[in-house]
């Protein structure tokens, strides 16, 4: 998913928790790891090529972070700092993980292992996803007018 679609559930579950800091760090920061394979390949400084990347679900640049054996070590690293801040961070986090999950792209929830490959329903980068970003982002608003 996009980051759009991060942000959007970032600020559902700040919204939930009440730490909206911790919940965007937990649910945005992870896609940092996109960075290594476009520098490796020299497209982070050439903006053309690196939006191409950025738009294709064909070769995933999801890698040290995006997999559970990441998601469990940060989240204990998290423990160090509070319980609430590593409960809303690891919350974020695992959200972020299932939301890449049921996108297009591959995403091996195992990596460095990739015999596990999952590609979810929704097309990466597509008019589904801009829809469901939408949703989310309208889920956000709801909780916001503070009916719940």
């Amino acid at each position: 998913m996009h980051g759009v679609t991060h942000l959007a559930l970032g600020l559902i579950i700040g919204k939930a928790t009440g730490d909206y800091p911790v919940a965007l760090a937990g649910s945005l920061l992870i896609d940092v790891d996109h960075l290594w394979p476009a520098f490796r390949d020299g497209e982070l400084f050439n903006l053309k090529k690196f939006l191409k990347r950025t738009t294709s679900s064909k070769d995933s640049s999801r890698c040290f972070f995006h997999n559970i054996f990441s998601w469990i070590i940060l989240s204990a690293l998290a423990c160090l700092i509070g319980f609430h801040f590593a409960w809303v961070f690891s919350l974020a986090y695992l959200g972020h993980l299932i939301l890449d999950a049921i996108d297009s792209s591959p995403f091996f929830p195992l990596f460095p292992m990739k015999k596990i490959n999952i590609t979810g329903f929704i097309s990466y980068c597509s008019k589904k996803e801009a829809m469901f970003s939408l949703l989310l982002f309208l889920i956000f608003v709801v909780f916001n007018l503070d009916l719940f």
